[in-house]
């Protein structure tokens, strides 16, 4: 739409006026301003004779809500009659043609009430044209555009049409217009238009195509949809850029229902304790209902041990939460903390039939949910770490450590001198501490008067925190990996390492066709593990490690054949306890069942059962030329005879019902 000639309009000045069919803004200026927020109008301050008003830019309005502001202005009320169709194409209208109209429309008012005070026409026309600076043919014009018309109506015949006015199209040759936009297609996104047109300009002259000036191009460049140019400049993904994203609400939630987690690489260089420098990584979780940060660590690299430490550190401050939000890095969307989860967008998926292993998060029954790879736009905690970028990572402290966020944005006070990281971990926790107790934070809950920590224990205080137990707790301090049972002895090996006991052998062979989740210790596998099975229920809370014996130790080798005979002196002396029967007892049992079964009775001579004959068959009797061979039926003659006669008997039956 043009720009019109009611740029910002006040808010005071959209009471009662319609937003859509249906929707209507309201009575009071404070209603509106309220509504005009909470629909989020795009709005803008305004200066008055009284200080500032808030108002909202024209194009911003709906076309009901511009239509019935122009006719409350020029007093057009629905008794008149107004045609829609026609202040719909006024609305739209430039600056310059509606400033236009209305001059004309006072110019008809005036000549009009002339008229009604008895005046000729004629001579109101001149009295018009000369109290308006108009020409009498002109003044005629207008009156001839409003005769017969509700006055209603007046204001949009008034205004001009030059929809079909000005100079012909600059006729440009197809085929050169295809050249230049793949020019700007196939090349990098910073090619200036002036090089494709002069490439354009080069091949016009070779191939005869009609091609205007640079001016011309660059309109025609102009018209195109916004959409068009980003794809032709940057690629289809830069199209996201010429759509509005989607404002989220989070008035729904509460506080520790959703967390979003994500790291940073900080703009400062540290000294760690081993005595090596470089950028640490902050790590942060924080809560998407009040923006505050809930817990945060240092780390030398995005790690998943360190995200299972700030998970910890933030379930044992404020409990379990119920839905994490991240993205797809390699700490985050690793097994060890999301394995089990979908679409996490990384890493290798199980082939059918198969399951993954289960990650700390979904073992904990927390929702995982991760965010399109390369959107920071759709985590929360990518604004917070704005700040912390803007407001901690450059302050005084942080002189001469302070190396920019890229290596074209580095002071030039620089000197590469690291800071203690125990002194930036002392810094960081005041800063974030002050982050989250700032008041006055603009926020959708915060309001501009609230602080993050304010909105978060306000809400906190009606949720149950949800604490971990003892066997929750083991997910944290151990690793898990999946292994399947040895098929002869149910022991589990990784990586030189073997967990095996008599004790739970039974238990570990039950599931030798499939595979089972082991805890170790990451820092010591000798330890005894704890084993889960598929959907995470405990099968064995300690199965020890079996001991390592040296190759050339004597000692190792008898200690380990005197535990096998241990083992197998047990199994002896349990089988011993069940009595079982010898082989004579088992023959006489057999014997006795054989003398019981019955004895099948023999076929009797009237029988049509016959024993079984085996080897090859008989040879059939060739029939002799000339002889019949009489068929065996195993009737006697008279039996025979009846059974002839009652065949005919049906046939004839047959026949006359025919």
């Amino acid at each position: 739409m043009s720009k019109t000639a009611h740029t910002v309009i006040h808010a005071k000045e959209l009471c009662g006026l319609p937003d859509s069919k249906g929707n209507y803004f309201p009575q009071s200026s404070r209603g509106v301003r309220l509504y005009l927020k909470n629909h989020r109008f795009p709005l803008k301050n305004v200066t008055t004779t009284g200080g500032t008003a808030i108002g909202v830019e024209w194009d911003h309005l709906s076309e009901y809500t511009q239509i019935a502001y122009l006719q409350r202005k020029y007093e057009v009320s629905a008794a008149d009659r107004p045609d829609e169709a026609l202040w719909q194409a006024y609305a739209g209208k430039s600056a310059t043609v509606q400033k236009a109209a209305e001059t004309a429309l006072k110019a008809m008012l005036a000549m009009e009430e002339q008229i009604e005070a008895g005046q000729r026409i004629g001579a109101a026309m001149i009295h018009v044209a000369q109290q308006f600076g108009l020409s009498r043919p002109t003044v005629e014009r207008m009156r001839a555009k409003i005769r017969d018309a509700s006055r209603a109506n007046w204001l949009p015949l008034l205004a001009g049409n030059y929809e079909k006015c000005g100079r012909p199209r600059i006729e440009i040759s197809e085929e050169a217009w295809t050249y230049f936009l793949s020019i700007l297609k196939e090349g990098g996104k910073r090619l200036p238009l002036t090089v494709a047109y002069r490439k354009t300009e080069q091949a016009a002259a070779v191939c005869d195509w009609a091609w205007p000036s640079y001016a011309a191009i660059r309109n025609r460049w102009e018209e195109l949809p916004a959409g068009e140019k980003a794809i032709i400049k940057s690629g289809p993904l830069a199209l996201d850029k010429t759509i509005p994203p989607m404002t989220r609400s989070v008035a729904h939630l509460q506080a520790m229902q959703i967390v979003n987690l994500d790291g940073r690489q900080t703009d400062f260089f540290v000294r760690w304790h081993d005595g090596t420098c470089g950028r640490a990584i902050v790590i942060a979780i924080q809560d998407v209902y009040s923006r505050m940060i809930l817990g945060w660590r240092f780390s030398k690299t995005e790690d998943a041990d360190t995200t299972k430490a700030v998970i910890l550190d933030v379930i044992d401050r404020y409990g379990v939460f119920d839905e994490l939000k991240t993205d797809n890095g390699r700490a985050f969307a690793s097994k060890k903390i999301s394995g089990g989860a979908t679409y996490r967008f990384r890493g290798k998926k199980p082939a059918d039939g198969e399951d993954e292993i289960l990650g700390i998060l979904p073992l904990l029954g927390c929702k995982v949910g991760f965010a399109k790879p390369r959107r920071g736009q759709s985590k929360p905690i990518e604004r917070g770490f704005r700040d912390v970028a803007e407001g901690i990572d450059a302050l005084p402290e942080f002189k001469g450590a302070h190396c920019g966020h890229r290596p074209d944005a580095k002071p030039e006070d620089f000197t590469g001198k690291p800071i203690d990281i125990d002194v930036a971990k002392a810094i960081y926790d005041r800063e974030l501490r002050e982050h989250n107790e700032r008041v006055g934070r603009r926020t959708e809950m915060g309001r501009g008067k609230l602080s993050l920590a304010t909105v978060f224990h306000e809400s906190f205080r009606q949720r149950i925190p949800r604490r971990l137990t003892t066997g929750q707790r083991r997910y944290f301090l151990y690793d898990m990996v999946q292994l399947k049972p040895n098929r002869d002895t149910g022991a589990l090996t990784s990586k030189g390492f073997t967990w095996w006991s008599a004790e739970h052998q039974d238990v570990l062979l039950q599931h030798r066709h499939g595979k089972v989740t082991a805890m170790f210790d990451p820092n010591d596998r000798s330890k005894p593990v704890t084993v889960l099975d598929r959907e995470g229920n405990l099968l064995i809370d300690a199965l020890p490690c079996l001991k390592r014996g040296q190759f050339d130790s004597t000692e190792d080798a008898r200690q380990h054949e005197r535990g096998k005979a241990q083992i197998k002196q047990g199994h002896k002396q349990s089988l011993k306890g069940r009595k079982l029967m010898t082989a004579a007892q088992l023959a006489a049992m057999q014997k006795r069942v054989d003398a019981e079964k019955p004895v099948p009775a023999s076929p009797s001579a009237d029988s049509n059962v016959t024993g079984a004959v085996f080897g090859a068959p008989p040879p059939k009797p060739k029939a002799k030329p000339g002889k019949v061979t009489p068929v065996r039926t195993g009737l006697s003659g008279d039996d025979m005879n009846s059974a002839l006669n009652r065949g005919l008997d049906i046939l004839q039956n047959m026949k006359r019902a025919g």
